[in-house]
């Protein structure tokens, strides 16, 4: 698993219906450990806050 230093917007179609559901999704450690990592290479400077993550399908 790779991750990107670039933030990539598309526009969208302005009738997308988004339905949100309060289902938790647990990430494998392997992957959570990987994240981690790279949180704190990005942000050494504590530029950036943690918060809620949103998956879309």
């Amino acid at each position: 698993m790779t991750f990107s230093n670039t933030i990539s917007l598309e526009k969208s179609p302005s009738n997308i219906k988004i339905s949100v559901l309060e289902k938790e999704i647990n990430l494998p450690d392997k992957i959570k450990s990987k994240v981690n990592q790279y949180w704190e290479t990005i942000n050494r400077q504590n530029t950036f806050r943690r918060g809620e993550v949103f998956t879309v399908h």
